[in-house]
C-alpha cells in the first residue's frame, strides 16, 4: 500500500530531517486524532482535505532507522533555504532569540518553544509567523532598488525581481500565503510592462483561483480562509479609512496644507497613521473572530491594539534582517 501519512515522533521536528533521504519508522498507524470535544478543531477533517487519511506515531528517536544516507548534495532548493537560514542569523547568538528571528523572516515556526508562541496566540498576532503581503513586500523593494542601483533598466529588471520572488517563495516551502502574496506581487510588478491596469481584486481572485487548481482542499483550510479574507478586508476597508482620516484628522479644514506649521503637519500625519491602522486592525478582527473563535474557541480583544503597534515594527525588522545578508 501507498499514499500520504502524517508522522508525529516524539523528541523530533521537521527541521531534523532532509529531503531525498528514506527512512524507516516502527509505530503505531492509525486515523488521525478526531476532534476532542463538539465544536473543537478537527484535525482528521483537516488532514483528510489534504488527502491524508493515516496517522503514524512514534515513541521517540529509537524508532526511527535511516534506510539511505542523504545524497551527496542536497536539492538546490533545500541548500539554498539552508543557506539563507545561515545568513540571516550568523549574528544571532544561540537561543529563543535566533529561533524568534527565523520565525518572522522565513515563516519557520517549529524551533520555537511553546512558551513564546503562546504569548503571540493569545493576542492575536500570530500571524507574524506567517510569510505574507508584508514580507513579499520587503523583498520585492530590495530586490527591485539594489538592481536600480546596479543600474538594471526594465524589462530585465522586472524579470530579476519576479524570479528572484518565486525563488525565495519557494525557498520558504510556499506556504499559501505566500504564493498569494506572491501572485499579487507578480501581478503588480508586470502591470506596468504590459500596460495594463492592476485591479488588486482580480490579483487576489486569480491568486485564490490558483491556489484552488493546485489543491482544492484548501478551500476548507482556516489559514487559506483566512488569509484572502484579511487580505479582501482590508483592499476594501483601507480607502474610505484612509478618506476619513484625511479629512477628520487635520489641524483646521479652512487652513491650507501648506500653511500649517511643520510641527504641527507631522503631529497630524503621525495621528492620521495610527488612527487608520487602529481602525483597520479593529475591522480585520471583527471580521475573522467568528472563524477564529469556531476554529480555537479563543477571543482576543487585544488583537486590534496588539496588531496597530507590532505589526508596523515588523517591517524595519525585516528590512533589517534582509539588508544583514549583505
Amino acid at each position: 500500500a501507498s499514499g500520504r501519512v502524517q508522522v508525529r515522533i516524539k523528541g523530533l521536528t521537521a527541521e531534523k530531517f532532509s529531503l531525498g533521504r528514506r527512512l524507516r519508522i516502527r509505530g503505531v498507524l492509525a486515523p488521525p486524532k478526531a476532534a476532542l470535544y463538539r465544536g473543537a478543531p478537527n484535525p482528521r477533517t483537516r488532514l483528510r482535505h489534504r488527502g491524508v487519511y493515516f496517522a503514524l506515531s512514534a515513541e521517540g528517536p529509537q524508532d526511527l532507522h535511516w534506510v539511505t544516507e542523504a545524497p551527496r548534495a542536497p536539492p538546490w532548493l533545500q541548500r539554498a533555504r539552508h543557506h539563507l537560514r545561515a545568513r540571516l542569523t550568523r549574528h544571532a547568538p544561540e537561543g529563543p532569540r535566533r529561533d524568534l528571528l527565523v520565525a518572522i523572516t522565513l515563516g519557520r515556526v517549529a524551533p520555537l518553544e511553546r512558551a513564546i508562541v503562546e504569548p503571540f496566540r493569545h493576542s492575536g498576532v500570530a500571524h507574524l509567523f506567517a510569510v505574507s503581503g508584508l514580507h513579499v513586500g520587503v523583498v520585492i523593494g530590495a530586490l527591485a532598488a539594489a538592481l536600480r542601483w546596479l543600474g538594471v533598466v526594465d524589462p530585465w529588471r522586472t524579470v530579476a525581481t519576479s524570479a528572484a520572488l518565486w525563488i525565495f517563495v519557494g525557498i520558504i516551502g510556499a506556504p499559501d500565503s505566500a504564493v498569494r502574496a506572491g501572485v499579487m506581487g507578480a501581478i503588480l510588478l508586470w502591470s506596468p510592462i504590459l500596460r495594463r491596469p492592476a485591479s488588486v481584486y482580480n490579483s487576489i481572485g486569480l491568486a485564490a483561483w490558483l491556489l484552488l487548481l493546485w489543491r482544492p482542499g484548501n478551500l476548507f483550510d482556516l489559514g487559506f480562509q483566512l488569509s484572502f479574507l484579511v487580505v479582501f478586508t482590508l483592499v476594501a476597508a483601507d480607502p474610505p479609512i484612509r478618506e476619513w482620516a484625511r479629512e477628520r484628522l487635520r489641524a483646521d479644514r479652512w487652513i491650507p496644507l501648506e500653511d500649517v506649521g511643520r510641527p504641527s503637519r507631522i503631529l497630524w500625519s503621525v495621528a492620521r497613521v495610527s488612527a487608520r491602522s487602529l481602525a483597520l486592525c479593529t475591522i480585520v478582527t471583527c471580521i475573522t473572530t467568528p472563524l477564529v473563535a469556531q476554529a480555537f474557541h479563543r477571543i482576543s480583544p487585544a488583537a486590534p491594539l496588539a496588531n496597530a503597534l507590532l505589526t508596523p515594527l515588523a517591517a524595519p525588522i525585516l528590512t533589517g534582517a534582509w539588508g544583514g545578508l549583505a
